[in-house]
């Protein structure tokens, strides 16, 4: 056991005792990485646990409906339950898809395919795919889109993904019968696109941690990895993503993609 005596007068340390001192230092360090890195993995593995554990919940309430026999026989009578389960198992994919492409990000094995698209053909697709959800929870999405924003050069599917990840945090931080509002604008060299909500806010604590990796922040997407990787993607573009938050009422992330010089 180490025991050090604290006196304060000041005194000259030996060569060996800065050397002890030192190698103390190292494995208090080491110990407070290991404890770091075990929390992490908590943290990932409950928020795994729970995000999945709810859509799985919901899926099988909704065949067990089915199963029964008592909707009917027809397709009609219990179409409403499979666009359920359909809707549930995107959802879990979604999280699925986010945990697989934060590996191939972080193991170097992720490339993003560029081609020409158009801004306002994705945010169609990607509001059209999030329209039952927000249906279900009586909100509307509204989109303001410049209407004569030049075509850029981007992964379509990937900024689909962000545009969507965005879209999926509002949803769950949008007071009911309210509405999401997903725009986008050229300003300078760049297209801005924003999305917005009247949700609780962010805290001013919080504020600079809602990019990592694991938020301890409950606004987060899936297993916190969303938005992670949403800066991931946003950046691998060259582009930024950032956000405005006002507690109490609303928060809007936005990001930014460059426009090649003969756009």
């Amino acid at each position: 056991m180490l025991i050090i005596d604290f006196v304060k007068e000041q005194r000259t340390f030996s060569p060996e005792e800065i050397e002890l001192l030192l190698l103390v230092a190292a494995q208090i360090a080491i110990v407070v990485q290991k404890k770091t890195v075990e929390d992490t993995k908590s943290t990932f593995i409950a928020t795994l646990t729970h995000d999945l554990r709810s859509p799985t919940i919901a899926q099988q309430k909704a065949l067990e409906v089915i199963m029964t026999g008592k909707l009917g026989k027809s397709l009609e009578d219990f179409s409403e339950y499979l666009e359920d389960v359909y809707r549930i198992n995107e959802e879990e994919l979604r999280i699925i898809n986010n945990i697989l492409t934060v590996y191939h990000l972080e193991s170097g094995m992720f490339r993003i395919k560029l081609a020409l698209a158009n801004i306002q053909a994705i945010i169609n697709d990607t509001v059209r795919t999030m329209m039952p959800l927000a249906k279900e929870q009586e909100i509307s999405i509204v989109q303001e889109v410049q209407s004569d924003l030049p075509e850029i050069v981007i992964d379509k599917d990937e900024i689909g993904r962000v545009i969507i990840n965005l879209i999926g945090n509002a949803l769950k931080h949008t007071y009911r019968g309210n509405k999401i509002t997903v725009g986008a604008n050229r300003q300078n060299n760049e297209i801005i696109i924003a999305v917005s909500d009247n949700g609780p806010g962010i805290s001013e604590e919080n504020k600079s941690k809602i990019f990592h990796r694991f938020p301890t922040e409950k606004r987060q997407i899936g297993t916190g990895l969303g938005l992670y990787l949403s800066k991931q993607l946003v950046e691998a573009h060259g582009g930024r993503i950032w956000f405005e938050s006002e507690v109490g009422k609303g928060t809007t992330f936005y990001f930014s993609l460059p426009i090649s010089h003969n756009a």
